[in-house]
């Protein structure tokens, strides 16, 4: 199991920050077959959302994008459950504080997520859906 704990990452525009795995060490990463289910909660309702139909990334999507404004950062820890496994789908789960870019103020959004492959994942990448990102990041193996 690997951990990652992203720690104040600033956003370049207001958006998503997506998630990818790879088989290869990197050289590529996974564009199919990912689905997630969420629950985030803010100053409104709570929203639960899921993808049922296989998509290009996993996301926390909150019901508002990411903000980019002064001090609006996003933090949160993503945990890929047994990436060397080989004989069932790769999880992940992911905890993450967003400060949205709608003047809700904090979101928490969890998510449980999933790719629908069943080669060993060693390597993962974090990228915003538009822009650029700046950032803080641990990352420790769970054996």
């Amino acid at each position: 199991t690997t951990q990652v704990f992203l720690s104040n990452i600033d956003l370049s525009a207001d958006t998503y920050l997506l998630f990818r795995v790879s088989t290869d060490n990197g050289t590529t990463f996974k564009t199919t077959d990912y689905q997630q289910s969420t629950l985030t909660i803010n100053s409104g309702a709570p929203v639960a959302s899921k993808t049922g139909i296989p998509q290009s990334y996993l996301y926390a999507p909150g019901t508002y994008q990411a903000g980019s404004g002064t001090n609006e950062h996003t933090s949160g820890t993503w945990v890929i459950h047994n990436p060397a496994d080989t004989t069932s789908y790769q999880h992940v789960k992911f905890d993450v504080g967003v400060e949205d870019n709608a003047g809700q103020g904090m979101s928490l959004i969890s998510g449980m997520g999933q790719w629908r492959g069943t080669t060993a994942v060693n390597g993962f990448q974090f990228y915003p859906q538009t822009g650029t990102f700046t950032g803080t990041y641990v990352v420790t193996e769970l054996n």
